[in-house]
């Protein structure tokens, strides 16, 4: 869908815009939206949020969607030569069968910027977790399992393919580090009010090796694959049937392709808290492990996986430093911090720093 207008506010969504988008996408080949009714669910950082409720004409389908959600980002993302965005990815997907909704549309606006998703709604069957809940075991090994379904899906090994991402990778590390470098010194004195000086001290070691880090790897020409690059637990649809493990993720905004430990080691060392001890942290890394090799048809070695997990999370030391940017209060940015040097220790990454 080229050249078409998003409109800047999700109020404005009429019955006529969205049958021409619905149209145009192939989900409404005949009939009209007769009537739009917008909840607001949430507005973010970056995009607004709401549930459409939509009535049809008689000549309407019977298959077509009574509800959706539309999320709305009304600026480009300043990092988009980084992140590729939620319209990529969305309308790469196709019929992959992908633990993710369905997306009945996918918009940028070229002339504003704006960009438009239009989700299927599984409010019904499905639930969101509240801010800071932690799952319990059986859910976050859903979503670990979930995560295995993903990269398997877009999993890299021969050279060629490798080597062209890793190219582009190692070409977005001066990108990322520009913009995080003019606020390492604020963060750096947001930690020091909260008592973490050896945290902050290891922090100041391992940072400038960042680089270096990441091209080490990269030089290996080591798996690579589309990674989520947020899965926190609220940005997980869970089901409610608790028999079923049919586990959905969302909010694609900061996917790229990259090393899958990064996304293994945010959720068993970042995202799970002081939730779980460090036996039980390491059977979740099995736990994905085994998900992944079976999603592969082959058994990764192990010793591998476990560099990669390393790998991944001393990338992640970044985490705390953007949830600074994003307006994070300093205590919940010094337990990401935390939870970071603890993994830091739990995983043996030393073995790959200077």
């Amino acid at each position: 869908m080229t050249d078409f207008h998003v409109p800047a506010s999700l109020s404005e969504l009429s019955p006529a815009w969205l049958t021409e988008a619905l149209r145009e996408s192939g989900i409404l080949p005949n009939g009209t939206v007769s009537s739009v009714s917008l909840t607001p669910i949430t507005k973010w950082n970056v995009a607004s949020v709401s549930r459409i409720e939509l009535g049809y004409d008689s000549s309407t389908p019977p298959h077509a969607p009574a509800s959706m959600f539309a999320k709305l980002r009304a600026e480009p993302d300043p990092l988009a030569d980084v992140f590729p965005g939620e319209v990529a990815f969305y309308r790469s997907c196709g019929q992959a069968g992908l633990p993710v909704p369905d997306c009945y549309v996918a918009i940028t606006d070229d002339h504003t910027g704006r960009s438009l998703l239009l989700l299927e709604d599984l409010s019904e069957s499905h639930e969101v977790l509240s801010w800071h809940e932690i799952p319990p075991l059986h859910r976050v090994h859903l979503a670990l399992g979930s995560l295995a379904c993903v990269h398997a899906h877009y999993w890299l090994e021969h050279p060629s393919s490798v080597r062209l991402e890793a190219d582009k990778l190692n070409a977005q590390i001066p990108r990322i580090e520009a913009e995080l470098e003019p606020h390492i010194g604020e963060f750096l004195a947001a930690m020091s009010t909260q008592g973490k000086a050896g945290e902050l001290r290891l922090f100041e070691r391992l940072y400038p090796q960042l680089r270096a880090i990441k091209l080490q790897r990269a030089m290996q020409w080591r798996p690579l694959t589309r990674v989520h690059g947020d899965p926190h637990f609220w940005n997980i649809l869970f089901p409610r049937n608790p028999g079923s493990r049919d586990c959905r993720l969302f909010d694609w905004e900061d996917w790229r392709y990259d090393n899958a430990g990064s996304d293994v080691a945010l959720v068993v060392h970042i995202f799970t808290g002081d939730s779980f001890d460090a036996e039980v942290r390491d059977s979740l890394l099995k736990h994905h492990h085994t998900a992944l090799s079976t999603a592969l048809g082959s058994v990764l070695d192990w010793q591998n996986y476990l560099d990669d997990i390393r790998y991944g999370h001393l990338q992640n030391l970044v985490v705390p430093v953007f949830q600074h940017l994003m307006g994070r209060d300093a205590e919940a940015c010094a337990n990401t911090l935390t939870c970071w040097a603890r993994g830091f220790q739990e995983l043996g990454a030393a073995a790959l720093t200077q």
